[in-house]
Formats: C-alpha cells, sequence, structure tokens
C-alpha cells in the first residue's frame, strides 16, 4: 500500500496500482473538494480532479479518445483471404497492436502525458467488445482499489486510414525504415522522353552508391534482400515488400509489409542542388530556329 499526499488529505492507494506515473501535481483543497491541475478536457486526458463524494474521493477515469485511432490494415498481396485487420494505435507512443475483439489493453502513462501499452496486467485499461465499418466500442476501466468493483465508461472511436507512419516511429531494425529516410528525386524526364525510362516512375535514393538508389513505378515493386531495397518485377512472399501507392507533386507515399504487418512511409520531394558549372558548359550548338523553337547538342544528343 502507499500513501499519496493531496493537499491535506491522505489518499491510499495499492502498490503498483497508479497507472498515471508518479508525478501529480494538485492545487489547494477547497471546501472538501481537490483541485485540478487542468481542467478536464478531451486533448488533455491526464487532466482530471477527486471529488469528495461523501467520506470518499472519487478519481474519474481519464478520456482516451484522443490518444489513440483505429484503423483497418490491408493484407498482404496473395493473402488477401485472410481480410483486413482491425488495428489500434497510440498517437504520442506511435505502439500499435491488433485487435481480435473481444479484447483487453492494458495501459499505463509515461513521461507524465504519454499513453503507452503496459507489459503486465494493470488497474487501467481498455475493453473493446464492438466494431463496424465506422468506430470500435467498448469500455475505459479503471481500478483504484484490488478486489473492489472497478469503474467503467463506454468508448468509442472512429476508424481511420492507416496512419502514415515517420522515420522516428519505425524501429533502427526496419527496412521501411531506410524508406522512410529516402531521397525522394521525382522521375527522370529526360530519360523518360527518349524511352531510357518507362515514365512515371519515381527515384528514390539513401546512399551514395548505385545499389543505394531504385527506381520505381506503379505495379512495381521493391523488395529487401540481402540488407537493401532492390527492383522486383513481382512480389515475394516472405521478404519485405514496398510499392507506390500514391505519387502527387508534394507527396509520394510508399506502402509496403514485413510478413503480415503493414506500414505506410511518406516522402517530400528533394530539391536538386543548383549546377557547379555553367549553362553554356552543359549547351552546345544553340540554333534558333522558328519563333517558338530552339535546338541544341546534350552529350551528343540534339534537342529541339
Amino acid at each position: 500500500m502507499s500513501l499519496y499526499v493531496i493537499g491535506p488529505v491522505l489518499v491510499l492507494v495499492a502498490a503498483g496500482s497508479w497507472p498515471f506515473g508518479a508525478e501529480a501535481d494538485f492545487l489547494e483543497t477547497r471546501g472538501g473538494s481537490v483541485g485540478p491541475v487542468l481542467e478536464s478536457k478531451k486533448d488533455k486526458p491526464l487532466a482530471f480532479q477527486l471529488v469528495k463524494q461523501g467520506s470518499d474521493f472519487v478519481i474519474p477515469i481519464p478520456d482516451v479518445t484522443c490518444e489513440v485511432e483505429v484503423f483497418l490494415e490491408p493484407p498482404r498481396p496473395g493473402k488477401e483471404a485472410q481480410g483486413l485487420q482491425t488495428c489500434l494505435r497510440l498517437k504520442k507512443s506511435g505502439q500499435m497492436q491488433r485487435l481480435a475483439l473481444p479484447c483487453r489493453l492494458n495501459l499505463e502513462y509515461k513521461n507524465r502525458d504519454q499513453l503507452v501499452f503496459a507489459e503486465a496486467s494493470s488497474p487501467f485499461w481498455l475493453e473493446l467488445d464492438g466494431q463496424t465499418e465506422k468506430e470500435v466500442t467498448g469500455q475505459i476501466c479503471l481500478q483504484t482499489v484490488p478486489d473492489r468493483a472497478h469503474d467503467r465508461k463506454n468508448f468509442s472511436v472512429s476508424m481511420q486510414n492507416a496512419p502514415i507512419r515517420t522515420a522516428q516511429e519505425l524501429p533502427d531494425s526496419s527496412p521501411f525504415k531506410v524508406l522512410a529516410e529516402a531521397k525522394w528525386l521525382g522521375t527522370d524526364l529526360v530519360r523518360a522522353r527518349y524511352g531510357a525510362l518507362q515514365r512515371g516512375s519515381q527515384r528514390l535514393e539513401w546512399g551514395g552508391g548505385e545499389e543505394d538508389r531504385i527506381e520505381l513505378n506503379f505495379g512495381e515493386w521493391a523488395v529487401w534482400r540481402g540488407g537493401k531495397w532492390q527492383a522486383a518485377k513481382e512480389a515475394e512472399t516472405d521478404a519485405p515488400i514496398a510499392r507506390v501507392q500514391t505519387a502527387q507533386d508534394r507527396q509520394l507515399v510508399i506502402e509496403g509489409w514485413d510478413g503480415d504487418q503493414y506500414t505506410c512511409v511518406a516522402l517530400a520531394p528533394t530539391l536538386p542542388a543548383p549546377p557547379k558549372g555553367r549553362a553554356e558548359e552543359l549547351f552546345s550548338s544553340v540554333r534558333v530556329r522558328s519563333d517558338k523553337q530552339m535546338s541544341c547538342m546534350l552529350e551528343k544528343q540534339c534537342l529541339i
């Protein structure tokens, strides 16, 4: 058992059963109630106040709806029969778990405001038992005293699109961290113009060597082999795979699978470095052909 001093009040809590971190600040008491540090708001899930009811102090259940998101994870190509998998993600920590309803997810707060999955049974948890095309429902539960009935309130969160993950969220061992940190160089328009490259192919680079770059088009795959990404015409069954999902002017979205786990990353275009040479050193034999056309030589090729 542990004693927590809240103003002039001693609160007796079972050891290990305080799921909100060791640091908690409270304001002065007013007329038998304990004032809150912050007002209770959805965007501040740890903001709560102890309210005196008779001789007991009640700890309201934190609202975590703003801290979690649920989404449908598409199956790996070739395993479409498995169907979509429902996943829950904790926004601040980036932790994710697949859901098999009904289920219980043990939670705790670290670093004052970061919601994470607890490694062991926790007095603060989610019970999820319902799902529709639009939402996942259940209850948020809190038990402050062992062997007594726990408090609960209804919980629902809307279904979202699969989140785009940043390089900081991915572990160093993930091959998708390499893609998330890659440079997106767009399409080589000159090579595409002369048939040396399929139109729409996106250039990715993450190192200085030839083996550290690939070109991907819609319908093509990148396969993780020998510790690096390589272009492939077909997806392999076991190795990590990736493909272009969407390509727009300001964002390239790549989706992939490592085993059955789905990951989605996005890249912003990389601005090319300005040429070191002068324009007259790149182009030669510049000729005006008409009011709207001119010709020149570029690496022994005539351009109009």
